[in-house]
């Protein structure tokens, strides 16, 4: 898999077990990362471990972002800019498990965010966590 690899997300637990019913949290880890001179992006994800309970899932999503200096501050990110995402749930296979998702091209932006987002069970509340660890591999 030639091309720019970036290390987004090293070997990190995250833990959405105090998370309500029914609730979506999402975690911006890395933002701002330049693909202005690229034309395709791949997450590579690595799940160490993880428990979700019944319908839950927990999710790495890349998102094409442009930023401003005029307004730093400001997220320019909505769920149609998601270029590329994975996600575990209680159906996925046994840990250790590589995923790959591959984008045909970064549709706008210059830039992309990466967000680890856990969607949780409308009737079983649990443990919900993920130990991962993540790439970004750019082409041009």
């Amino acid at each position: 898999m030639p091309g720019t690899v970036l290390r987004v997300i090293p070997k990190t637990r995250y833990d959405f077990g105090s998370q309500a019913l029914s609730t979506t949290q999402t975690l911006t880890v890395a933002s701002k990362l330049d693909c202005s001179r690229y034309r395709e992006v791949t997450l590579v994800l690595r799940v160490h471990s993880f428990t979700v309970t019944d319908t839950s899932t927990i999710s790495v999503l890349v998102s094409a972002e442009a930023p401003t200096v005029d307004d730093p501050q400001f997220d320019t990110i909505t769920s149609s800019t998601v270029v590329a995402s994975v996600a575990v749930s209680s159906s996925s296979p046994a840990a250790p498990i590589l995923l790959l998702a591959i984008s045909a091209s970064i549709p706008s932006g210059s830039s992309v965010v990466i967000q680890v987002r856990c969607q949780t069970s409308t009737s079983v509340s649990g443990p919900n966590n993920a130990v991962i660890s993540a790439d970004v591999v750019l082409k041009s």
